[in-house]
C-alpha cells in the first residue's frame, strides 16, 4: 500500500511541546520528499475558500494518533470510555454482591455477616 502522505510527532522537551514532521512518498515512484506548512497572509476577514494543507489516510491518522499518544498527549474528554468505565464499576459492585452473598450462603451466614439459626 502506498501510504502518501505521513505527519509524525515527537515530544520535545527542548521547546516545551511536540514537533510534528511531514514526508510525501510519490505513489508508485521511491521518491519521498519533506516539507513544512507555509502560512499566507490574507486581508482582514476576507473569507477565503482553499483546500486542505494535506490529507492523511486513515492508516496515516491512525499512526499519527499514536505518536501524539506516545508524546504524552492524551484527549481533553473521553466521551465513550468515561461511559464505559462508569458501566464497568456497577458491574464490579455487583459481583461484589454476587460473591459475597455466595460465600455467607456457604459459611450460613446473611448478607450482613450473622449466623443463621438452624
Amino acid at each position: 500500500m502506498d501510504e502518501y502522505t505521513r505527519v509524525g510527532a515527537a515530544r520535545n522537551p527542548a521547546i516545551r511541546g511536540i514537533e510534528f514532521y511531514i514526508t510525501y512518498k510519490q505513489p508508485y515512484s521511491e521518491d519521498r520528499h519533506i516539507g513544512r506548512v507555509a502560512m499566507k497572509k490574507i486581508k482582514g476577514n476576507e473569507a477565503v475558500w482553499h483546500p486542505p494543507a494535506f490529507w492523511l489516510t486513515d492508516h496515516n491518522a491512525q499512526k499519527l494518533m499514536d505518536d501524539l499518544w506516545h508524546a504524552g498527549v492524551r484527549p481533553s474528554e473521553y466521551g465513550e470510555a468515561e461511559g464505559e468505565v462508569k458501566a464497568m464499576k456497577v458491574h464490579l459492585q455487583d459481583m461484589r454482591r454476587l460473591a459475597f452473598e455466595a460465600i455467607n450462603e456457604s459459611r450460613n451466614l446473611t448478607s450482613d455477616g450473622q449466623a443463621i439459626d438452624e
